[in-house]
């Protein structure tokens, strides 16, 4: 699963975090049984390309991963999470991520969606919208990086288009806003849809911007009462301008 996410920071407007989650299975596991040993080599690669199809950044991770034998089943049954951003101008991008596999010389090819929206300092911004899969602890790396994906003092991870199981029990969401210094908190709406009918309506609280400007929004949707289905979250922002974002999701049984 890939994904592209936009978040309009007040340093980098045109911020975007790549995201690709890849099984280990899907990769060449050499077992040395001589040494006791396993190891990989893989890489994920994604290339932007703008609206006119030209590749504009290339981003990569290689991966040589080692364990010893008894360890190699549980690493299989493992995922990868490769994690990159890119600072781009205005445009409707193509992602194209690559997982290579270096013993074997296969690749396998994912591609997504991402729009950077033309913004400045001065407006109102707001980040694109995020269902979260899961959250954890943010060591001292994460801490230390200007990672968008940092709320509080955790590190949230996104669903990449896979479905949403209602075992779960909510839908958990996430965005930024990015208010102006100055500039008085935007009002907030959150609704729910489902082929273009409107289910639910709700007004929201934004809680108050940080230093540098951002509100992080992290809410949820409890699925009770939400059949299995295909599903848009529409988040948006009122104040000097109006502006929303969107992003559909699967629920499934």
């Amino acid at each position: 699963y890939v994904g592209g996410f936009s978040f309009p920071e007040r340093e980098r407007l045109g911020l975007a975090a790549v995201i690709a989650d890849v099984p280990m299975s899907a990769f060449t596991m050499k077992l040395d049984q001589e040494r006791k040993s396993y190891d990989t080599d893989f890489s994920i690669l994604a290339l932007v390309k703008n609206g006119t199809g030209d590749v504009v950044a290339k981003i990569s991770n290689q991966y040589r991963l080692n364990g010893t034998l008894d360890k190699a089943d549980e690493a299989k049954k493992g995922r990868v999470l490769f994690y990159r951003e890119a600072n781009l101008p205005p445009d409707r991008y193509t992602l194209d991520i690559i997982a290579y596999d270096a013993p074997s010389g296969r690749a396998s090819v994912r591609t997504t969606k991402l729009e950077v929206s033309a913004t400045d300092e001065t407006s109102l911004r707001l980040s694109d919208v995020v269902v979260l899969k899961r959250a954890e602890p943010a060591n001292g790396a994460d801490v230390k990086m200007t990672n968008p994906f940092h709320v509080s003092d955790m590190i949230v991870n996104p669903f990449l288009g896979e479905p949403v199981s209602r075992s779960m029990k909510q839908v958990p969401f996430f965005f930024t806003v990015y208010t102006p210094p100055g500039i008085a908190k935007p009002k907030l709406t959150i609704e729910l849809s489902r082929e273009g009918t409107t289910l639910a309506q709700l007004p929201g609280e934004l809680p108050d911007a940080d230093a540098i400007g951002r509100s992080q929004f992290v809410g949820g949707l409890p699925l009770e009462k939400i059949p299995a289905g295909s599903y848009e979250l529409k988040i948006t922002v009122s104040g000097a301008t109006t502006i929303s974002r969107s992003r559909s999701f699967t629920i499934v049984d």
